[in-house]
């Protein structure tokens, strides 16, 4: 029997959410241009959605999962956004459906071995894989 992981932002989430620093403008815009393309993209244990929001200016939908329902009940609306409860391991995405994958400094919260956007199930060519700092 595996040891469950402590959620350690679940909790706080409205403090994490006000809190947090936004990420840059230059950053979002590179990693959207640099997709394989711009119609999907997923942000993998999103949080409260800052980065997922940044990356939606420029993309035409992103999916911001995260296992903590309490961090996406905190996550502010976007019209190109759809948030959903669901880990690293078991992406909300079709095989080959996503044309950039990021994760911002939350890799070291999920099983590496097992995330599927590492393994490239979800992602279609060329999509990325971030740990990026703010």
């Amino acid at each position: 029997m595996g040891v469950a992981k402590r959620n350690w932002f679940g909790a706080g989430a409205g403090a994490y959410a006000c809190f947090r620093p936004e990420y840059s403008d230059a950053l979002g815009t590179v990693l959207s241009a640099a997709a394989h393309d711009q119609t999907l993209a997923l942000d993998v244990s999103c949080g409260t959605g800052q980065f997922t929001r940044r990356l939606a200016t420029d993309l035409d939908a992103m999916i911001g999962c995260d296992p903590s329902a309490h961090q996406i009940s905190h996550a502010t609306p976007h019209s190109r956004v759809s948030h959903v409860v669901a880990q690293a391991e078991r992406l909300p995405a079709e095989d080959g459906s996503v044309g950039l994958g990021t994760a911002a400094h939350v890799a070291n919260w999920f099983d590496l071995s097992r995330a599927t956007m590492k393994r490239g199930e979800s992602s279609r060519g060329g999509a990325i894989a971030l740990s990026a700092t703010a």
